[in-house]
């Protein structure tokens, strides 16, 4: 049997998904001696939109085998930003005032008082979703769809599709990041003298639940012994 992934990559839970509320939390710290790179990815869950740009910080740190000397890692850093290159978002859609606009993805849909997708204009959240999944005019590589006031927006091909929204009617129109991820890579050869073990600090600026996955690869010695819960095939 030719090698598994498993044996070629190690992931490993870098911070367990959380709620953190406008703070930081700093994930376990692992061994990078024996891998050539790390991978960092951080997946965010519903990021609330009060039209005040809030984001999710991923920072990488280092510190010494001894537990000692935790320092950032200059540059090794990603930000989630709401409403910005989302994966999956949300739109309420709210008895929203006329010629109030949502843009998504740079296409421009504007309230009015019926629906007319041939003229990107929609009245309701229902309309909405006809104009987004316009065979012409709508935005390629999302689907839309809606329950009640709700607008739930999908790429089609999740990682190659991201969607960006812009508008804000308070308690009327309301766009917001339902998912979102962002990665950090770490080659061994920048942690310097002495620093060998890796980790992040995610920071939120409101209360969003987090979650970050560390994956090691090119293991030195031997191949990577990745001991877990359970696999297939074994």
């Amino acid at each position: 049997m030719s090698e598994t992934l498993r044996e070629s990559i190690k992931p490993d839970v870098a911070l367990a998904p959380q709620s953190i509320a406008t703070s930081n939390v700093t994930g376990q710290y692992y061994d990078l001696r024996d891998y050539d790179k790390a991978m960092f990815i951080l997946q965010v869950g519903a990021i609330p939109n009060t039209d005040a740009d809030d984001t999710v910080e991923m920072q990488v740190y280092k510190r010494k085998a001894d537990g000692t000397g935790a320092v950032a890692l200059t540059s090794y850093v990603a930000t989630v930003t709401g409403q910005v290159n989302a994966s999956k978002a949300t739109v309420l859609v709210d008895t929203v005032t006329n010629d109030e606009t949502l843009e998504i993805n740079g296409i421009t849909y504007t309230k009015k008082a019926g629906t007319d997708a041939d003229a990107q204009e929609f009245a309701d959240a229902a309309g909405l979703v006809l104009c987004v999944n316009h065979a012409t005019l709508g935005v390629p590589g999302v689907t839309a769809s809606a329950v009640g006031t709700t607008v739930t927006l999908v790429a089609d091909n999740p990682g190659k599709t991201l969607i960006t929204l812009v508008g804000y009617e308070a308690s009327k129109l309301i766009p917001y990041t339902a998912e979102a991820t962002a990665i950090v890579e770490v080659p061994e050869d920048v942690l310097g003298t002495d620093f060998t073990h890796v980790a992040v600090k995610v920071t939120t600026s409101a209360t969003i639940v987090v979650g970050a996955t560390l994956i090691r690869c090119q293991a030195r010695r031997e191949p990577v012994d990745q001991q877990v819960a359970d696999v297939y095939p074994a």
